[in-house]
Order: structure tokens, then sequence, then C-alpha cells
């Protein structure tokens, strides 16, 4: 064995150790030699491995087996050989086995020549190329010693940092950062298996930017050409970058028929960046969408544009409007001096139709109303300041003037809290300025108005292991100062009610076993009990109140109304129980029930346009559960029972179970609601095998026996690519049934390309957007 140490210029023969593994008659490519089947791979690893991939790529501890030289020079090269046929100043020949260390750099031939002036090494035969991030096999390799640079022919080549291999005429690389592929192709799918590969003339890999540049490419599927790329760009790492992103293509029977989308991304600093989407639509035009995003110290905007200067299919539609439509959206949350911070939301729309018929990628979502608001506060240990300007676009043509919401031009709150010995003191206080449009509005409708709310209270807290007591005075003091009132109505309103309420509980447990594992139950009735007195309010506007819906949580509430226009008047008794199952070992909870009902002493006399009396002496009875056996289980029910009829007057269920990795997902709804609808929900992924996939949703109305959404959907995935095909119809707000049809597919640590937008699948299918960040 022949061994030779190149450092700081002198070249210097030693004895070498015959105990290097004899590999440089393997004819693997780089691929095979660091993969790894899918059995000799550790517990560990095969959690994170499909089996169907049959293994994975694995670098081997190569360093293990470098020279143990210790040296001043951290560039010093060390290369052995069996033989050398000469051995001279200039340099040497060398046979057999040659490897050749540098650092972490390591190569190994069947034989060499050494180029002592220019610091320089030629392998042929057998080349075995290892560094950190890379691994290539080939026919012959020169390489620079002082410059980091090699160029290997006839090369295969592993990309450890994204799985890519390929192989390649030549391939040339200066440092780790960079590598140069001619006339080669890449791919991500396992050795011997390319189901598809993107060969090209040049392919640049740029690590320390982390992307990707081919030109002259053409993608593959089975050897099969079906598309060329004069220029494509593509990600090798998580970063950001300028370029085109992959295109989408949809069809819906509702808005836009077929579309192609072209988006580009901008990457204009680290922190900003856009996104433009021209889209083309057809039988409406050309939709051009932006989206942009800036982040600072002090704040975080984003602000999305969509525009289309002809809509034709709108304007056919609607000739007035000669077919101009946008949408805007912006958002901001700031920091401001002296603690303040600000929080901005404006979204507006051209018309009422445009989110249903072009919107596609904006952050903008079909709602009744369009919120406009802009919020500056500011909190201490015991306060907390807010201002509000607020207003809305409404997009619903079929709600009435009068059922608008009013803007608050502006509204200002302040809160504050303290504790004195064992009592505890706090104030709410609201000014809001309330506006609306009123000149097609007659009576009490036409009111504008100011509104000063003032809600002082005081309580005294006991609280133990085995229960606790709370008795709590407040005065609710509101003023108005009214416009457009009615004649026979004092512009200058007040109002004063006091209330008082006590609210008691007690606290029981015990161990007990169940399927062999230790609990503990709690028992936990509570008694809550509230007093008002009436105050006729007939003439007092409603700016912003409303009914709160009868709910298990409201049992324990001081008042029937929601906002400051109307003050319930009570005098009434909650009863009511709860009992909680925890693991004994670690105090999680497993489930919990509770029931509750309120007995009146008094008629309820307060009401709402007709809403809010009432002169039951009891209430419905009010219940929940919650049972969650394991972390991948969970079932809610909720529901309200009318005891005097012995029937159901609202209900809902909520199942879901899913296995540990959302691989199987099944959700079962049910919602009932009195003489109003009755609604079943069924949706579930459920895998067929390790590589396909089925999953959908069923909504069904079942009073009016009609459909309301479904989802139909089949992937396929491999190791290297997956591909998600669906059908998603629901019902729009003109009542037409939408039916889209959606295509997702990837290419596995590259990128994808969607069709149509797939965050309303995340939302139709509960766990569905668990799985997709578990399988990304």
């Amino acid at each position: 064995m022949f061994s030779t140490l190149l450092c700081a210029s002198s070249l210097v023969a030693q004895e070498a150790s015959a105990s290097s593994q004899d590999v440089a008659t393997d004819k693997r490519s780089a691929a095979e030699l660091d993969w790894v089947p899918y059995y000799a791979l550790t517990e560990a690893e095969r959690a994170a491995v499909p089996a169907y991939c049959g293994g994975d790529y694995r670098v081997p501890n190569y360093l293990l087996s470098a020279p143990s030289i210790t040296l001043d020079n951290p560039a010093a090269v060390h290369v052995s050989a069996k033989t050398s046929e000469s051995f001279l100043e200039k340099g040497a020949t060398l046979h057999g086995d040659v490897e050749v260390w540098q650092g972490n750099f390591f190569l190994r031939g069947d034989w060499a020549t050494l180029d002592r002036k220019n610091e320089q090494a030629e392998l042929k035969g057998n080349i075995l190329l290892r560094a950190p991030v890379f691994t290539l096999t080939g026919e012959q390799v020169r390489y620079d010693m002082n410059q980091d640079y090699f160029s290997i022919t006839g090369a295969d080549y592993l990309y450890h940092a994204n799985k890519m291999r390929g192989s390649a005429e030549v391939v040339e690389s200066t440092g780790t950062e960079h590598l140069a592929i001619q006339n080669g192709y890449f791919t991500t799918c396992p050795p011997d298996n390319n189901d598809w590969a993107l060969e090209a003339a040049s392919i640049d890999l740029d690590r320390k930017e982390g992307f990707g540049v081919a030109k002259h490419a053409v993608f593959r599927i089975k050897d099969i050409p079906v598309a060329y790329f004069p220029y494509f760009s593509f990600p090798i790492d998580d970063r950001r970058k300028t370029g085109f992103l992959y295109p989408s293509i949809g069809t819906s029977n509702a808005g836009t028929g077929m579309y192609l989308s072209t988006p580009y991304y901008l990457n204009l600093a680290p922190n900003y960046d856009a996104t433009i989407a021209p889209q083309y639509m057809h039988g409406r035009g050309l939709l051009t969408e932006i989206e942009g995003r800036y982040l600072n110290r002090f704040s975080y905007t984003e602000m999305s544009l969509g525009y289309i200067y002809e809509d034709d299919e709108f304007a056919r539609s609607f000739p007035s409007k000669k077919g101009e439509r946008w949408a805007f959206g912006f958002n901001q949350q700031a920091g401001l001096p002296y603690g303040f911070s600000s929080s901005i939301e404006v979204k507006a729309i051209s018309d009422d139709d445009y989110l249903s018929d072009l919107n596609r990628t904006l952050n903008i979502e079909e709602q009744t109303h369009l919120n406009r608001q802009w919020q500056v506060e500011s909190q201490g240990d015991r306060w907390h300041l807010y201002g509000t300007l607020q207003g809305y676009q409404t997009i619903d043509d079929t709600i009435a003037e009068v059922d608008k919401p009013y803007a608050r031009l502006p509204e200002i709150s302040f809160e504050f809290v303290d504790s004195e010995a064992e009592l505890d003191y706090r104030l709410d206080s609201m000014y809001a300025f309330f506006y609306r449009d009123n000149d097609e509005l007659q009576g009490a409708d036409r009111v504008n108005g100011q509104r000063l709310w003032l809600s002082p209270s005081v309580s005294l807290p006991m609280r133990e292991e085995w229960g606790f007591w709370k008795t709590a005075v407040r005065l609710d003091q509101t003023d108005y100062l009214l416009d457009d009132q009615e004649a026979d109505v004092d512009d200058h309103l007040s109002r004063t009610v006091p209330f008082v309420s006590m609210d008691s509980g007690l606290f029981f447990d015990r161990t007990l076993r169940i399927g062999g594992e230790s609990f503990s139950q709690s028992l936990e009735p509570r008694l809550f009990y509230v007093y008002s007195p009436h105050k006729d309010q007939s003439d007092y506007p409603d700016f912003d109140t409303d009914l709160k819906s009868f709910r298990f949580n409201q049992l324990f509430q001081e008042d029937r109304f929601s906002g400051q226009d109307r003050v319930g008047d009570n005098n009434r008794l909650t009863v009511a129980v709860t009992s909680r199952f925890s693991e004994l070992a670690n105090g999680i909870q497993r489930a919990s029930i509770s029931l509750g009902q309120i007995y009146y002493f008094e008629d309820r006399r307060v009401d709402l346009k007709g809403r809010g009396t009432d002169v039951r002496t009891d209430s419905l009875i009010a219940g929940e559960a919650v049972i969650e056996p394991n972390d991948w289980m969970a079932l809610r029910i909720g529901g309200l029972w009318d005891a005097r009829n012995d029937n159901t007057t609202e209900g809902s269920t909520r199942l879901q179970v899913h296995s540990p990795d959302y691989e199987y997902v099944l959700n079962i709804g049910h919602r009932y609601l009195e003489g109003e609808l009755e609604q079943s929900d069924i949706s579930a992924i459920v895998p067929i095998g390790d590589q396909v996939a089925l999953f959908g949703r069923w909504f069904y109305e079942l009073a009016d026996s009609r459909t309301i959404g479904t989802v139909a959907g089949l992937e396929y995935s491999s190791c290297c690519w997956r591909v998600q095909v669906l059908n998603h119809s629901y019902l729009t707000s003109d009542q037409e049934v939408d039916n889209r049809l959606l295509l997702r597919f990837e290419l596995s640590r590259l990128s994808g390309l969607t069709s149509g937008s797939w965050a309303g699948i995340d939302a139709a299918i509960n766990g569905f957007s668990e799985r997709e960040e578990r399988m990304n």
C-alpha cells in the first residue's frame, strides 16, 4: 500500500494501512450506493418513510475511515493507493484503490495522476466522490485541491438535501454551494424508478440561494415527453425565490367556466414580497389578482387587489355597468408609540356578485357583510383601552335596509379591574356614535345617535378546595343622544338598571376504575341566581343588540341580550350539575357531562322586536357532553330538551375518529332546530391500501330532502409524486349548485400543479388540513 500527503507545498510518502474497504469495483450508481432498503432502516426511520417507497437514502459515515492524521493545515490532502508507478517532485501516478481525502471531501478511483505544481488530481475508472451534501459516481474526475473544484464525466449523482438524483454527461462544482449539470436529468423518485424526470441541456443547483434552474428542459413521464420549458426554475429547499409559480386550471358551472392562471412570485426583499396572478376566464376575459406582504419591526401588512377591465359575461347581464369589476383587501397589525397597537381591516368589492363570480386566490372570504375597521388599543396590568372606527359593505341584496348594520364612528371602550382586601372591583364603559344611511327608512328605524354606557361592579369571591361562592353587585347605566328621533320621543334617553347575582358550586370527587384504568370522577353541582328589575325600553333604539342563542353556557350569564340597547329583567335561579372523568395518573380529562335549567320567579317583559318576552316558569333543559376516550376520538353532544312537551327542540352531535397521523378520518355530524332545519353531515378520508385514498363529504338537509354540498375525491401517492382529483359541489348564495372539478398534482420535494382553490376543501373535511401538513 502506498500513501502520500500533500501539505504546504510538500509531498511526503508514508506507509498506509491496507484496511480500507475495496469498493472500487462497485458498479452501482450514487443513488444505489446510499439507498437503504426499508427492512434495514431503524424503527424510527421506518416511521418517517412510507413502506411503498421501499427504503430511503442515508449518508454513510465515510469520515469514520478517514486517515487519523493531525495537521496544522486543515486544507491538507491525503492520498493513498496500492501501488505507484512513479514518485517525482512534479507528481505521481497511482494505481489500485486510489483514495483522496481533503477535509470531509473524498474521492476514490482505479488510478490517478497527481500534479504537485498545480495541486490537481485526475482520477479514472469507477469514480466515487463524496461530500456532505452529495454523492457522485462516474468514469473520470478532475479535482482542483485549491479551488474546491471538480468535474466528473459519465456521472450519476445524488443530492441529499432534497433526495434529487440523476445522471449527466458532466457534473461540475465549485465548493459545496453550486452544482452544474450538463446534458442530464433529475428526478426525486427512488433508484430504478423514473416515473417522472426533467431532462435538460443544463441544470444548475444553487445551494446558497436555494433554487435550481434548468434550460431547454423536457418533462417526461415514464420516458414519454409531455412538456418543454426553455427556462425552468424550481426550489431545492423551503426558501422563497422570484419566478413563475405553477399554473392552475379549473372549471366551474357557476361563475367562470374554464379558467387558466399563471401566477408570478416576486421575492422583493426578505421582509416583503408579492404575487401577481393573471387569469384568463372563458366568457369573461382577463382577471388580474395581486397580493403583497410587508413586514418590519413594527407592523405586518397584507394587501389584495383583483381587477378585470371588462367582464364580458357581467356586461351582458348588466349593460349599464360596462363590465369593469374589482376587489380590494387590506390587513395590518402594527405597534405604535407609548404602548399602543393598531389593527386595520378593509374589504371592498365593486358589486355583490364579485366574490362568487371571480375571486380565486385573494384573501377575501365571501360573507354577508365586508368589514372595514380600524382599532387602536393599549392595556396595562389592570386596564384596557381601545377605540374603533367600523363600517360595513353589505353584499347580500336580500338584506333589507332596516337590517343592515350601523357604522361605529367611533366606538371607545375602557375596562378597569382592581382588587382590595377580599373584594374585586371592575368598571366597563363604552362610548359610541352609530350611523346608518336612513333616507329610505321610516319611524324609529331612522334613528342615528350617540350612546354612553357605564357598568361599575363589585364582587366578593371565595374559593376553597371543596367549592366556591361569589356575590356580585353591578350597575348598568346607559345614556342616549339621538338624531332623527320620532316627534313624540325624547332625543335624550337615560336608563339605570342594578344587577345582583350569586354564583356557588361544590366539588365532590372519587376514584374509580374503568376498563382496567384508574380515573377521577368529579360531581360539581352549581347554583346561579341573578336579579334585575324591569325597565320599560320600548322607546330605545336598537343599534347593536340581539337576543342570545340559548345554550348551556348562557345558564350562567346575567343578561339574555347582547349589546347595550336592551337590559333584561331577571329574577331567576339556575340549577346545574357537571361530572368530569379524568385519568388519575396524569389528570387528562376524558369526558364531561353537564345538565342545567333555569327557574323563573317573574315573567320576562323586556323585548327586542317581539323577542325576549316569556311567561314560562322554567327554561328548556340545556345539556352538553364531551367524550374523548383517547387522543384520536372525540364525541361532542349539545342540545335543548323541553320537559313539559317531552321533545328535543335543538340538538347537535359531532363525532370525529382519526388515526394519529390523520391517514384515516371519519366525521359524523347531525344538527336539529325544531321547525327550521335538520341536517346531517358525513365526511371521511379512507386509504385503500398503501397508496390509494378516497375522501369525501355529504352535507344533506333532511327537512327539505336536498343535498347542500358534496365532495368526492381520489388520491394516489407514490414515493415521488401524488395526484388528487375531486369534485366539489355546493349551494351558492343564489341557491345555485356550483360544481367544481379540482386537480392537484405534486412532485415530491419539488413542486406541484394545482387546479382550483383547495381552501374550501380544508374547511369541508375536518382533518384534511392536518393530514396535508403531515404528508408535506
